[in-house]
């Protein structure tokens, strides 16, 4: 699987709303996103210009982006937003209602907060 620096970015948008949501961000949350960006071979510079490229991505081309990955990819988005939410320990009701958002918006398949983190787990 494989994303253009676009995608990634589109990814971090919403990656960067859900970490917001509870209204904190927390340093394992910020290690997880720099962790996903390098398992796709992406770099410490890359990181930088995918946050600055999402700070100034509208929402809605994020969602559009997202919205035309295939199934794996899309899979793989979900997961990452189910554990982007839970790595912090603490799951909270905004984060939940916007991953359901995104996830109806996007297309995104359903899976549960654990079938996230496994998926993941799972990645080589």
């Amino acid at each position: 699987m494989r994303f253009t620096e676009l995608e990634f970015s589109a990814i971090t948008k919403i990656v960067i709303a859900v970490i917001n949501a509870d209204g904190r961000v927390e340093e394992n949350e910020v290690r997880c996103m720099a962790k996903e960006a390098l398992r796709f071979g992406f770099n410490d510079n890359d990181i930088e210009n995918f946050i600055t490229e999402a700070n100034t991505m509208e929402t809605s081309q994020a969602i559009a982006v997202i919205d035309s990955f295939d199934d794996e990819r899309k899979k793989y988005v979900c997961a990452y937003l189910g554990t982007i939410m839970a790595v912090d320990g603490n799951l909270s009701d905004k984060e939940v209602a916007l991953w359901r958002l995104v996830s109806s918006m996007c297309r995104l398949p359903e899976m549960s907060i654990k079938e996230s983190i496994t998926y993941i787990s799972s990645m080589q």
